[in-house]
């Protein structure tokens, strides 16, 4: 397994602005855009006949807890920073502190792309400790990683596995809360008919998706919405399903209800909780139909 030199960690670590801008959402109250999510840049490169790979987090930084398990959607580009499409259906990576020591055993991880256009590898850890870590492996002979960071639990300002939902009264069909339109899919999907304070005293799981298919700046909004409405043939009477819009209207200046309780810096994102109202899932900016299939199966089981 390739190491990770000091000089790299840093460098990936700070590389917002430097690499592809992958994971975006919202604005703040003055109508600035949210700070975008930064991505890990290649510390190798390739020979003449071999493209250069890049490690992309598709997730913002600042929203993983220490001691429980996390998910860290990673996906490869190339050099110019291309997603890549045609990407093994294994890699290995190998988490390190931020002085290149690894944390546990090395993780071989899938590729996922079920009725999606762009695969990803998600990879689950979990990290006693606070700090800056690194994902790091070597891909078609490269060495490529990024940085992320974990925080004490109570300072990561998204609901985590373990807290309660935050009950909103999301717009629907009969209550547009004031946000138009309530759904940007094309055409609107229909999980509008209940608000995600009804939901969550229907005495069922919840699957609550905030996204913005027409506006979403990483083009995943409208393909996770989709694999969520696929799902409703197995889990519509199983699962409350529940969809919000990441803006108010279409000037793109302020932000809903659902992020701003939530709050997020990213998109999209989706919440499974039990019945119970305690949220035992979150799956950030990406996921497949396998992926979700998986945990909707083991929220109702």
């Amino acid at each position: 397994m390739a190491s990770l030199s000091r000089r790299t960690f840093l460098v990936t670590a700070g590389a917002v602005g430097a690499g592809i801008v992958l994971v975006a959402c919202g604005s703040d109250d003055s109508g600035a855009s949210i700070p975008t999510a930064d991505v890990g840049s290649a510390s190798g490169t390739g020979d003449a006949n071999r493209p250069n790979r890049v490690l992309v987090r598709f997730a913002a930084d600042g929203v993983l807890a220490a001691g429980m398990p996390q998910r860290i959607a990673v996906g490869l580009a190339d050099a110019d920073g291309l997603l890549l499409v045609d990407t093994a259906p294994q890699i290995t990576l190998q988490v390190v502190t931020e002085d290149g020591k690894p944390v546990g055993a090395p993780l071989t991880v899938d590729r996922h792309a079920q009725d999606l256009p762009r695969p990803y590898y998600p990879v689950l850890t979990n990290i006693a400790d606070p700090g800056t870590y690194g994902l790091v492996g070597t891909v078609d002979g490269v060495q490529v990683s990024t940085a992320f960071s974990i925080l004490e639990p109570d300072k990561v300002p998204v609901p985590k596995p373990g807290d309660q939902m935050v009950p909103v009264d999301t717009p629907t069909t009969a209550n547009s809360q004031g946000v138009n339109p309530i759904c940007t899919r094309e055409p609107e999907c229909d999980l509008h008919e209940l608000a995600l304070t009804d939901a969550l005293k229907a005495g069922k799981p919840v699957a609550f998706l905030i996204a913005t298919p027409a506006y979403c700046q990483t083009a995943a909004c409208g393909p996770v919405l989709d694999v969520l409405l696929g799902q409703q043939s197995a889990f519509g009477g199983k699962v409350e399903m529940v969809h919000a819009e990441v803006y108010t209207d279409s000037s793109l200046k302020s932000t809903t209800r659902a992020v701003d309780d939530y709050h997020l810096s990213f998109e999209p994102v989706l919440f499974l909780a039990g019945a119970d109202g305690v949220i035992q899932a979150r799956l950030d900016s990406i996921f497949d139909t396998k992926e979700l299939n998986e945990a909707l199966t083991k929220l109702t089981s």
